[in-house]
């Protein structure tokens, strides 16, 4: 979604990718519908082709780092990867920038609320987990090359050329799509959100307005968006009909807080995108999926604790 975008902002694109999700297709599919002018892709990884990986980056103008193993469940299944991935190759990939753009996509799972009960770029962050940990790590690095901008995304939810279903929102409605219930845990903290074709439009924006935003880190979400658990699954239950049960677990992360991204909101960008919207696109993907659960799950390839 962020490649297209870019594509008809007259961008022209070199994606890196080292085909783990079996998704070469979309590559494919890409260069036929825009011509390989606009989008040329290179198969290879950033874990360990520092050295093609430094010379694509330095022939760019632009670096958008989205190389990551996201969530905590796949850095505790991957330990060794995940740092490999998500803290050295960012620094490797620094290594060869001279003076390109640097756009870092980062995590506010590691939010606090401050004084006022809101969390905006000036609260200090906690990370309460390896991923955190990790995605911290790799900002700070970020952070000491000058031009930089560092977004700190809220959860994303929505349909993707390749969608995630190990992110709240989406995991709440295949739940409650296609079996009918779903076990909510700590349904009284909040969580802020933000859709694919919202950061596809804050990353053209970033590009056009680095100038003036570089150095900088911003929170990236919708603050009419912030919203509890339970207040997720009462708006997704206009949508569908399903049970929700009560469930001692815990979020690993604690992510319970109330964002801010006035800071962001300043700079002339607002997410456009909203939590019914989101809903409604996948209930339209839902709709093509297998009825049966194992073909289902086989075709998505789905798995509940990590989205690798």
């Amino acid at each position: 979604i962020i490649t297209e975008y870019l594509i008809i902002k007259g961008h022209t694109i070199l994606g890196i990718d080292n085909g783990l999700y079996h998704n070469n297709h979309i590559a494919e599919k890409l260069a036929k519908m825009y011509g390989k002018h606009r989008y040329q892709h290179f198969n290879l990884d950033v874990t360990q082709d520092f050295q093609k990986v430094g010379n694509i980056i330095k022939t760019s103008d632009v670096l958008i780092q989205l190389a990551a193993l996201v969530g905590q469940g796949c850095v505790d299944k991957y330990p060794e990867l995940a740092q490999k991935t998500n803290v050295d190759a960012i620094e490797n990939q620094l290594s060869f920038c001279e003076n390109q753009m640097v756009i870092f996509p980062n995590t506010n799972s590691g939010a606090t609320n401050g004084p006022n009960g809101i969390s905006d770029e000036t609260c200090p962050t906690l990370a309460r987990s390896g991923y955190a940990l990790q995605k911290n790590q790799a900002a700070d690095i970020v952070a000491k090359y000058p031009n930089h901008i560092i977004v700190k995304l809220a959860t994303v939810f929505g349909p993707s050329w390749r969608t995630r279903l190990d992110l709240l929102v989406n995991t709440i409605l295949y739940e409650g799509y296609w079996n009918k219930k779903v076990e909510l845990y700590e349904g009284a903290f909040k969580r802020n959100y933000i859709g694919p074709p919202d950061i596809a439009r804050l990353f053209s924006h970033c590009i056009d307005n680095f100038e003036s935003m570089r150095g900088e880190t911003y929170n990236a979400g919708a603050d009419h968006l912030n919203c509890t658990k339970k207040e997720l699954c009462e708006l997704i239950s206009r949508h569908i009909k399903f049970e929700t049960t009560q469930s001692s677990l815990e979020d690993p992360d604690k992510r319970d807080y109330v964002i801010s991204s006035s800071k962001l909101a300043k700079t002339g960008f607002k997410p456009h995108y909203s939590l019914d919207e989101g809903v409604e696109d996948l209930i339209e993907w839902f709709k093509t999926l297998p009825v049966n659960r194992v073909d289902r799950e086989a075709y998505i390839k789905y798995n509940r604790n990590t989205s690798i």
